[in-house]
């Protein structure tokens, strides 16, 4: 059964390895850091790296709960699979 999260940016469910962490909250809390899912973090309107999109992250900002993601460091994951 794979791990789910909830993206901080849609607040939706979604599977853990098609997340991303914002780099400000992964600094400080590295494994519980906030997640936003891919279509979240790469909209071409609303994306959370677009230039003109502040880059604090919104599950602190929210003051949304931390996850707890844990990985083996050898595992590869191949993001043009999804």
């Amino acid at each position: 059964m794979e791990k789910t999260v909830i993206c901080c940016l849609c607040e939706k469910e979604v599977n853990w390895k098609i997340t991303m962490t914002p780099g400000v909250c992964y600094k400080k809390y590295m494994d519980k850091s906030h997640r936003i899912c891919f279509e979240c973090w790469f909209n071409p309107t609303s994306g959370f790296v677009l230039e003109n999109r502040s880059h604090k992250c919104p599950g602190c900002m929210k003051e949304m709960p931390l996850t707890n993601v844990s990985y083996n460091e050898s595992e590869v994951f191949d993001l043009t699979d999804y």
